[in-house]
């Protein structure tokens, strides 16, 4: 939440703590990260932020243009 308020949510990269977890399964619990605030007046976070973290290529972000 503190990412996506200063508004530097894009730099985050999605790791999913391979051996512990699957990506699937850290890709799933990331994407219910707004059932936390369901029901309060906390802020939530946008679905299109989330699906960047997740879908973001990692390596083009690093990239130097040649």
């Amino acid at each position: 939440m503190i990412a996506h308020q200063y508004n530097v949510a894009r730099k985050l990269l999605f790791g999913s703590d391979f051996p512990f977890s699957t990506a699937a399964a850290a890709i799933e619990r990331l994407y219910r990260i707004n059932e936390l605030p369901h029901g309060t007046n906390l802020p939530t976070i946008p679905r299109e932020i989330l699906r960047g973290i997740v879908e973001r290529n990692a390596w083009n972000s690093w990239a130097i243009p040649e």
